[in-house]
């Protein structure tokens, strides 16, 4: 028989061990637009991204697992360009995702800094048709891009698995 005290101390090393469980860092994207978006997740956020406009064949060449080569990688950048931010916020101090206010395309959240485009110029409007892609860098978290499109004027969040599966468009 296992004395009482072993199991108890079990059984709190066992809880400790889950309650420090990495929480993968997610963001949900509304179907208002210009879109809101809440996060999840127990990692502390970096930064946060919006990239756009891409057509569906563009978003191809970049989503998915699988590894690049060098040549692979150049041809993106030249179909795709350097850079597509939109809006880039920082948080300043460390913010935990879970703590983090819902965030509207646009507007900047108290206490966060704008870092793109500079001035705190407005971000341009999202464009019927075309993706977009949200990315929120997490300190202590996994964290990966989360990609909506602008329909009939409403946004709408697609998963890595149907940019993959849908047929080409020529946007």
């Amino acid at each position: 028989m296992i004395p009482r005290h072993v199991i108890v101390s079990l059984i709190l090393l066992s809880l400790a061990m889950l309650a420090r469980c990495e929480i993968d860092t997610k963001v949900r994207v509304t179907k208002d637009n210009p879109p809101k978006f809440t996060f999840s997740g127990n990692g502390i956020l970096a930064q946060m991204y919006v990239s756009g406009p891409f057509t569906l064949d563009e978003l191809r060449l970049i989503v998915g697992d699988k590894v690049l080569t060098k040549e692979e990688a150049s041809k993106i950048k030249q179909v795709i360009g350097d850079s597509r931010v939109l809006w880039q916020v920082d948080p300043g101090r460390g913010q935990y995702v879970a703590n983090l206010p819902t965030i509207t395309y646009g507007e900047l959240p108290k206490g966060f800094k704008q870092v793109f485009p500079k001035d705190n110029t407005n971000p341009p409007p999202l464009l019927e048709g075309k993706y977009y892609s949200i990315y929120v860098p997490s300190y202590n978290a996994n964290h990966r891009e989360t990609y909506f499109v602008v329909k009939n004027g409403s946004v709408i969040e697609v998963s890595t698995d149907e940019i993959l599966k849908s047929g080409s468009d020529r946007q």
